[in-house]
């Protein structure tokens, strides 16, 4: 990681390629010149067969069923939904570490022109968004 950082800090820069849920994506601070892209292709869903995330809807669902008030009680997708939206924060707040920080981020994949993503996105982000539907 040191050989990154150097690297990224030279005239040339450098290129780290992470997935997200990884330490590197959520665990290590690339402040200012040591990060300034991200580039997030498709969507991070935790994997929908692992049997924790299974147990976990399942529960959820069998709790908001039994609640005395149904439309407050988190169901199992929405749960699901709020952690594929905190790893794309995650991974948003690469590029950007402070109000004087810059950086672009790409979001190679067309879902996340649905409403349901944008709707979650920080302002900083949603305030400079431009959809690019086809590229010649």
């Amino acid at each position: 990681m040191n050989k990154f950082k150097k690297k990224a800090l030279s005239n040339k820069g450098a290129l780290l390629a992470v997935v997200c849920r990884g330490k590197v994506s959520e665990g290590i601070d690339f402040p200012d010149g040591m990060c300034r892209s991200v580039i997030l292709v498709g969507i991070p869903y935790p994997n929908v067969k692992d049997p924790f995330i299974i147990e976990k809807k399942n529960h959820l669902d069998y709790l908001a069923l039994r609640s005395s008030n149904r439309s407050l009680a988190l169901k199992g997708d929405e749960w699901y939904m709020m952690g594929t939206i905190r790893t794309i924060n995650q991974a948003l707040g690469r590029v950007i570490r402070h109000a004087l920080d810059y950086g672009t981020v790409f979001f190679i994949d067309s879902r996340y022109s649905e409403s349901k993503f944008r709707k979650e996105l920080p302002t900083w982000i949603t305030s400079s968004l431009e959809l690019i539907d086809e590229v010649d």
